[in-house]
């Protein structure tokens, strides 16, 4: 495969910030199901709603975005935990309005457009360079926010450099 025409890329979302006290109230609610299990005879029905709880939860708290560019299609998964893969936007650079860098002002110009979908795959770390991809997909325009590595940004602006802005 040509090495111009692929980028991949692997962007680690920052930690939400409801993460550290959903661990301390599941703690705080396993402590509580450990108390409840040793004074009633149903008390072990808490414990593992608890345990399933955790286990479920747990699966969700690392979030990763995948961006991978072949010749004319971006793809972008969304990856939890290391192990499950949801499949986001699969944009085709004919379909693209332009790629550039974004900035805070545009985010309330987009959230008024009642046509516009923002949908966000960066990490939210301060000092990374955020693009948005814009394009028009069922009547709607979609922003599609995402930190690009040089290598995809020179990938997708070979395969469409009049839509791609590198800055």
């Amino acid at each position: 495969m040509d090495e111009n025409s692929y980028a991949e890329v692997l962007v680690p979302r920052k930690t939400k910030g409801w993460v550290i006290p959903a661990m301390i109230g599941t703690g705080i609610l396993a402590f509580g199901s450990v108390i409840l299990a040793l004074s009633m005879q149903w008390g072990w029905v808490a414990i593992i709603a608890v345990i399933t709880a955790i286990f479920v939860g747990w699966r969700y708290i690392r979030e990763e975005y995948e961006y991978i560019f072949i010749t004319d299609e971006l793809n972008v998964t969304t990856i939890y935990s290391e192990n499950t893969r949801r499949k986001g936007p699969k944009v085709s650079m004919s379909n693209v309005e332009i790629m550039e860098r974004f900035n805070e002002g545009m985010l309330e110009q987009i959230r008024r457009n009642p046509n516009a979908v923002l949908e966000d795959y960066s990490s939210h770390m301060t000092g990374e360079p955020v693009y948005y991809v814009k394009y028009t997909d069922a009547g709607k325009t979609h922003y599609l926010l995402l930190e690009p590595t040089d290598r995809l940004l020179n990938a997708m602006w070979r395969s469409a450099p009049g839509k791609v802005k590198r800055a």
